[in-house]
């Protein structure tokens, strides 16, 4: 038995009425996490903890949290443009942003273009698919290689201008060397279908 509370139960008795027990609460937790394409090893992961591998990313930490705390705000600004090398710490500030997006109640979803690509020729898949572009409160693209693939750029146009008609917020992430491919492509569809609104980036090194 892991914990002492419940005994395993998920639930504990207070006052006469069954309350869930705090296991519970962080195992729906982790569900979410998990449902989202947060990777186990970001589970436990702190602010604190990206501040000592990336010592010199405070200031996107601050930035970062300035946006949690607008994120249910009617904010112009729905989209968000991060950048960098292979081990910039992307994939850790994605991570954490979308356990305070899951913690304030949003529902969140991280996918790769390769994988929408291919969602797109799957008809089992249409219902995710629209889950995607339409309900989810925040979708990360990441373009992690590069892609000569013809459905490559009308499909990111997709995703953006479906999300910008929903009101829904949109990340993208692309690695630094392939930003003359379908990253840069990606900000310019962003900044086209923002209106003149602008597009939050960061690069991070």
């Amino acid at each position: 038995m892991n914990c002492d509370k419940c005994q395993d139960r998920k639930y504990i008795l207070i006052q006469n009425k069954w309350k869930p027990c705090s296991c519970l609460i962080d195992a729906r937790k982790l569900l979410k996490y998990n449902q989202s394409g947060v990777l186990p090893y970001f589970y436990e992961y702190t602010w604190i903890d990206f501040l000592k591998n990336y010592p010199n990313m405070k200031s996107i930490s601050k930035i970062c949290k300035v946006i949690i705390s607008k994120i249910k705000t009617k904010s112009r600004l729905k989209f968000m443009y991060i950048q960098g090398d292979a081990n910039s710490g992307k994939q850790a500030l994605i991570a954490l942003l979308f356990k305070e997006f899951i913690n304030e109640g949003l529902s969140t979803k991280i996918i790769s273009l390769n994988e929408l690509i291919q969602m797109e020729f799957d008809k089992e898949e249409k219902y995710i698919l629209s889950d995607i572009y339409c309900k989810y409160d925040v979708v990360c693209l990441r373009i992690g290689t590069i892609i000569e693939h013809s459905y490559a750029r009308p499909i990111i146009e997709k995703f953006f201008n479906t999300r910008k008609n929903y009101n829904k917020y949109a990340i993208i992430t692309c690695r630094l060397d392939i930003e003359s491919k379908q990253g840069l492509y990606g900000i310019e569809v962003a900044k086209f279908l923002c209106d003149g609104r602008r597009v939050f980036k960061i690069r991070m090194k």
